[in-house]
């Protein structure tokens, strides 16, 4: 195991740039997560707080593009979003190795988690660095709710919630990062990527 997540570590020191211009789409990461309509849609398949609902975006984020979700069904109102340095090959790799159950088991990683009971909490590392961001709004999704984030080029991240900013802002890296989204709720539970064609909108 050891010797696996050394080689993990490893490959997460290396940028992946390359693959900027490429449309953004998901890639499923966990086994309970099915990808649909080309990457454009990630559905649940588990049952309730199975974990492994997990899916990465295709490649790593351009400075400032938004990574936008919208809810098409969310029964039991439990949706994660966030970002990580982890690309999608190394996190199947791990999920083959060390069975990596939720995302927060993953480092680094920084996350808006929405859930009915637990509150919208900001996470960093799994730690909580602040609770409820918007009362109630963001801990009562529902179908045509969008949850948003984007990194500045100062490397501070935002999220947002039907385009309204939520809280204050985040230091994370100057590293690649990759968008993620877990779901956590019933099977069926899903969401689909809204396609960054609209930075002129300056995200602030």
């Amino acid at each position: 195991l050891k010797s696996a997540a050394s080689v993990l570590e490893s490959r997460l020191r290396q940028r992946d740039t390359a693959s900027l211009t490429m449309a953004l789409r998901f890639e499923r990461c966990g086994k309970y997560a099915t990808v649909k309509e080309g990457g454009l849609v990630v559905q649940k398949t588990g049952t309730i707080d199975s974990g492994y609902g997990m899916a990465l975006t295709s490649r790593c984020l351009r400075t400032s593009e938004v990574f936008e979700v919208e809810v098409i069904s969310l029964s039991y109102k439990w949706l994660t979003i966030g970002i990580t340095t982890w690309r999608p090959e190394d996190v199947k790799m791990r999920n083959d190795v060390l069975m990596t159950q939720f995302i927060h088991q993953l480092t680094p990683a920084w996350m808006l988690e929405c859930s009915t009971y637990f509150g919208g909490d900001v996470k960093v590392n799994g730690r909580t660095v602040q609770k409820v961001l918007s009362g109630g709004e963001v801990t009562a999704l529902k179908a045509g709710d969008s949850l948003a984030l984007t990194v500045i080029p100062e490397g501070e991240l935002r999220f947002f919630l039907n385009g309204k900013r939520l809280g204050t802002g985040w230091a994370t890296t100057t590293e690649a990062v990759y968008g993620f989204i877990e779901l956590l709720g019933y099977r069926g539970d899903s969401v689909r990527l809204i396609p960054d064609l609209r930075e002129v909108r300056k995200w602030k």
